[in-house]
């Protein structure tokens, strides 16, 4: 139970005995229960996962001592035993009504079956495609997360779901490869490669954000783990877009105008797609911020696509990328804001804060970026450093601002 919403509870049992609708004694018990019940959670969810973490890397340390003693067999069926008996302890938990710990020890089961798959190839040399490993490892835990209804494990999985499309559009003998040319096999930082995740991550980006409204009604926490990944990919995404101008100054063969059109307008389409299907999953009351997180996804979805095929009409040059840059600026700025507004009206606090983040890292990033050159070494790190630590204030008070009406929502 959060700390904002156990001082709402107190309050509102507070009232509810000066009006006579409970027992001062019945309020003593009920506050009790709750504080009793709910307030060590996360204290115990951390504690359960250091835990678990250190008797894993106990019995790692006890294996890896008596490596060569072990046969192939016993290495495997060590590991396949240890991770069941953390999924079974966790399920068990779970049912028991330990959620906490019963997730923490699920999340480490799921994380030891990637080990299991490297322990695997290295034991019988299997050179296949590193992307490979991690989308089985990926098909293996979603279901888990599904079954047991983990948003822990779910986390993972999503995370590991963006490693391998990333793994995968930067390698070159992928279908889904970005890249302007002929690349070596698992060249991961290929310069139109990484340009075209930036593109295609924001509507990757649109599309858990959309996903996550499908679960409202069934799996109501695995909503916000779906937002949540949904606007930080977006928003990270849009924020590196934000240095075109400087990614492709001065780029020489290939160049700007020789990226993918195909896969990225793909992509941008499918995104778009889903978002208009999600939206009806969406509240329907007020209907103004659900028509402006629509407008505002698909904005960014069809801009964030427009940079390969200006390229391709032969708009590549210095004005263009200037133009572009400061297009992404703008656009985060205005889809920040647009959660801001849409975590108000709907109650949903990450919201908040992830707007309040991305707005704060542009002003300052924008600062470093125009000002910098242009001031006195001292004078430029003291002016830095008074802006961050305003704008901090400014935006935490701003966010204690908009829980506080989030709560007088909620409590009228």
């Amino acid at each position: 139970m959060s700390d904002r919403f156990h001082d709402r509870l107190t309050q509102e049992l507070a009232a509810w005995a000066r009006e006579g609708i409970i027992t001062e004694e019945q309020r003593a018990r009920l506050a009790a229960r709750s504080v009793g019940n709910e307030a060590p959670s996360r204290f115990v969810a951390i504690m359960s996962l250091i835990g678990g973490a250190l008797v894993t890397a106990g019995l790692a340390l006890v294996i890896a001592h008596n490596w060569d003693r072990l046969t192939d067999w016993t290495k495997i069926a060590g590991l396949i035993a240890l991770m069941t008996g953390f999924y079974a302890g966790g399920f068990e938990l779970k049912t028991r009504g330990y959620g906490r710990t019963g997730e923490s020890l699920l999340m480490i089961g799921a994380a030891l079956f990637l080990c299991g798959i490297a322990l695997v190839g290295q034991i019988y040399h299997l050179n296949a495609r590193p992307p490979n490993a991690v989308l089985l490892w990926v098909a293996a835990i979603l279901p888990v997360a599904y079954l047991v209804r983990s948003a822990p494990v779910l986390f993972l999985g999503l995370a590991g779901t963006l490693i391998w499309i990333g793994w995968e559009f930067s390698t070159g003998d992928s279908l889904f490869y970005l890249g302007c040319g002929p690349a070596p096999q698992w060249r991961f930082w290929d310069q139109c490669a990484s340009f075209g995740m930036q593109e295609v991550g924001v509507a990757i980006g649109a599309a858990l954000t959309a996903a996550g409204a499908f679960h409202r009604r069934t799996f109501g926490g695995f909503q916000r783990v779906f937002e949540s990944v949904g606007l930080l990919v977006t928003g990270f995404c849009l924020y590196l877009l934000g240095f075109t101008r400087e990614l492709w100054k001065g780029q020489g063969s290939p160049g700007f105008g020789e990226l993918p059109v195909a896969p990225i307008i793909l992509w941008a389409l499918a995104a778009a797609l889903l978002v208009l299907a999600a939206a009806r999953h969406l509240p329907a009351e007020p209907p103004r911020p659900r028509r402006m997180m629509e407008a505002a996804a698909l904005a960014a979805v069809v801009f964030s696509a427009a940079p390969p095929i200006l390229g391709r009409l032969g708009y590549a040059g210095v004005d263009t990328l200037l133009t572009l840059t400061l297009l992404f600026w703008v656009l985060l700025f205005a889809v920040s804001l647009v959660w801001i507004s849409c975590g108000v009206r709907w109650q949903k606090p990450g919201w908040i804060s992830i707007g309040l983040f991305f707005i704060g890292l542009t002003i300052i990033t924008r600062y470093f970026d125009v000002l910098g050159s242009r001031l006195d070494q001292g004078l430029f790190y003291i002016l830095g450093g008074v802006l961050i630590l305003a704008l901090s204030l400014i935006l935490e008070r701003q966010r204690r601002k908009l829980l506080g009406r989030f709560d007088e929502r909620s409590g009228s």
